[in-house]
């Protein structure tokens, strides 16, 4: 048999964006008081947390004529309308009758461990000093704008290095156009902010760089080095004592980040560090070229009927020890799993087939750390159940209204111009169904009233996972800002 092997590799930090720490802002080991709650709808809870969320991380309705307090009030009555929606479409969840949207929410759930995982054994463990702090914060506004080269050779990489060591600084650049050739150099800008690949930051940030300074060559991966020359830089500048407060937040965030991501790797380094990992060359590469298809039709054949064969399914894919994946279990992983690639563009094909083995050996490490999780008893946390409970009712939810508004039409006294806008029958309906619920209904006004609203059009992504959405799109079911409710929370 002929394998292709290499070991799990931890030398990539995940670029985990500052939304995990809001997203899991509650204590994993403690129960939910009043104080974090927005609004209760029977044993549905929305947090004051996953209130945040749902109004920053996505774009969320905006209502005419509204100021503040109604647009606050038409926000928190749409997601308590949308958990009033999943209690009443219990029985007709879809969910449990489809196979991908359970294998969806199995997916968000094991990824929602494993950040309560890194936050536990890495964020958690961090502290920056006040220092550290005022050594870096001159830089924290600063973009560099950058020409940027990238090797696979490492002799040569390491020839470049060793000159830039013996050449006068001020010949740098000019050597460096020489050994380079007639290769163009990618343009990009980086803040102090971008996180993507802590190597590069390292690079960037530690000190002060020059207009026209060579940096590296460094090694952001296996066979790729990246050499960069300083084209321009600007500061963002801080505006008064709140401007000098929020950079320094930003700059311990930063700080945090990059430490707790070192910390995380060193974490699954020691968990994968007996684990090695041989792909077997043949199943690789055949299933590499279909999935390169997928993704670029136009850059390999595709073999349908060889790859979802029977036999093809139960051929050995890869080992680790003593266990043998076959093709069929990878099949499986990916239900609940989908690929993760450490690069969004691909050189080649060559370079594809790399990062496919990255994307595969995180896939594999994601399985172990998802294991542990669940022996931490992770599954059973408020945050990890909160966030389930969110997608599964909003999915619900989404089903639910969507056959409401179908039916519609049937209606005896239809007006299509009730359709949309203020006064729809679906405005009408989600007061109706409140009014069912009311009894059930309790609001927090005062946390309410304590809630700035962010721009209407914001929206984030969670970098490097398989879920990237951390939230639900917004439910837009109603535009009425009079809430309907029984009771109110009172903070204690």
């Amino acid at each position: 048999m002929k394998h292709v092997s290499g070991k799990i590799s931890s030398y990539f930090i995940p670029a985990f964006l500052i939304v995990i720490i809001l997203i899991l802002g509650l204590s994993c080991s403690k129960s939910i008081s009043n104080q974090e709650i927005m609004a209760k709808v029977g044993d549905r809870i929305i947090t004051i947390e996953e209130f945040k969320s749902r109004i920053e991380l996505t774009s969320r309705p905006e209502y005419e004529d509204a100021d503040e307090a109604a647009t606050k009030n038409a926000l928190l009555k749409n997601l308590i309308a949308e958990k009033c929606a999943a209690l009443e479409a219990e029985d007709e969840n879809p969910i449990q009758k489809n196979e991908n949207l359970l294998d969806q929410m199995q997916g968000i759930r094991e990824q929602a461990m494993r950040d309560v995982l890194y936050k536990r054994e890495a964020w958690d463990k961090v502290q920056i000093r006040k220092e550290a702090i005022s050594t870096i914060y001159p830089l924290a506004g600063r973009i560099y704008t950058l020409a940027m080269h990238t090797f696979r050779d490492p002799e040569k990489a390491n020839i470049l290095k060793r000159d830039m060591y013996t050449i006068d600084p001020k010949d740098r650049a000019k050597y460096l156009e020489l050994f380079i050739g007639d290769k163009k150099m990618i343009t990009r800008e980086i803040p102090f902010q971008d996180l993507e690949n802590p190597i590069v930051h390292d690079a960037l940030f530690s000190r002060p760089l020059d207009i026209g300074e060579i940096v590296g060559p460094v090694q952001v991966e296996e066979k790729r080095f990246l050499v960069m020359k300083v084209l321009d830089r600007k500061d963002k500048p801080v505006i008064g004592p709140d401007g000098v407060r929020i950079r320094r937040r930003e700059t311990e965030d930063v700080l945090h980040r990059k430490a707790a991501g070192k910390v995380w790797a060193e974490y699954k380094l020691k968990m994968m560090r007996d684990k090695q990992l041989f792909f077997e060359k043949d199943p690789f590469m055949e299933i590499a070229d279909y999935i390169l298809h997928e993704l670029n039709p136009s850059k390999t054949a595709r073999n349908d009927e060889r790859v979802f064969s029977k036999d093809f399914l139960q051929t050995a894919f890869f080992s680790i020890g003593d266990r043998v994946w076959t093709v069929g279990d990878f099949q499986e992983m990916l239900r609940t799993h989908p690929l993760v690639y450490r690069k969004k563009q691909f050189d080649n094909r060559d370079d594809f087939l790399i990062q496919f083995k990255y994307a595969v050996a995180d896939l594999i490490a994601d399985v172990y750390l998802t294991q542990k999780a669940y022996d931490a008893g992770l599954d059973k946390s408020d945050v990890v159940m909160n966030k389930e409970t969110m997608w599964r009712d909003a999915m619900i939810s989404a089903y639910h209204m969507n056959q409401t508004v179908r039916s519609f039409p049937d209606r005896e006294d239809f007006d299509p111009a009730r359709m949309t806008g203020r006064g729809s029958y679906l405005e009408g309906y989600v007061d109706d169904l409140l009014n069912q619920y009311r009894n059930r209904i309790s609001v927090n006004l005062n946390a309410l009233d304590e809630i700035s609203l962010p721009r209407p059009d914001r929206y984030a992504i969670q970098k490097n996972v398989p879920f990237p959405i951390p939230v639900p799109a917004f439910p837009n079911y109603t535009g009425n800002s009079d809430l309907i409710y029984h009771h109110t929370i009172q903070n204690k």
